[in-house]
C-alpha cells in the first residue's frame, strides 16, 4: 500500500518534478503553474491550470509580476502553418468550468525579464480577475 501512495504521488508531481502548488480565492483554483528557463532581458512564458468551481462566471483580465515591467496575457494561433502569437484581451472562466494555459495556446508572457527564470526556483505571478480581484500564485520553473 505504501508504494501505491509513492506512485500515486510521483504521478501527482510529474514523475518527481517539484510540485506546483494549488491556489484557491474563492471560487477560483489556479494549479500546476509552471515556465520554462528565460534569460534576463528576455521573455519567459507561465503556464497554468484555472478552474471556476463556482457558479458565476470570472474573466482573467490581467497580471503583474516583479520579475518583468510588463506582463501580458497572450494566445497562440495557427495561421497558414504559421503560429502567430499575439496578445489576449480577456480570457473568459465560466462557471463551474476548468482552462489550461499551455505552450501553444493561452499564456502569461513576462517581457524584458529583471532577472533570469532559473530552474528549480518559484516566483510569483500575481493575476487579476473581475470579479474576484488580485490572486498572487506561485510558479515553478522546470527544465523542458
Amino acid at each position: 500500500m505504501r508504494h501505491l501512495f509513492l506512485l500515486f504521488g510521483l504521478f501527482l508531481t510529474g514523475c518527481g518534478s517539484t510540485p506546483a502548488a494549488l491556489t484557491r480565492h474563492g471560487a477560483l483554483e489556479i494549479s500546476a503553474a509552471w515556465a520554462n528557463p528565460a534569460p534576463a532581458t528576455g521573455v519567459g512564458g507561465v503556464y497554468f491550470i484555472l478552474a471556476n468551481t463556482g457558479s458565476t462566471a470570472d474573466r482573467l483580465v490581467g497580471a503583474t509580476s516583479e520579475l518583468a515591467p510588463a506582463a501580458e496575457l497572450h494566445t497562440t494561433t495557427q495561421t497558414n502553418q504559421h503560429a502567430q502569437m499575439r496578445p489576449a484581451f480577456g480570457l473568459d472562466l465560466p462557471a463551474n468550468s476548468r482552462v489550461q494555459l499551455a505552450p501553444g495556446s493561452h499564456h502569461v508572457m513576462l517581457i524584458n525579464l529583471n532577472t533570469a527564470l532559473r530552474a528549480g526556483e518559484t516566483y510569483t505571478l500575481t493575476l487579476r480577475f473581475e470579479q474576484a480581484g488580485a490572486v498572487t500564485v506561485p510558479f515553478v520553473v522546470r527544465q523542458p
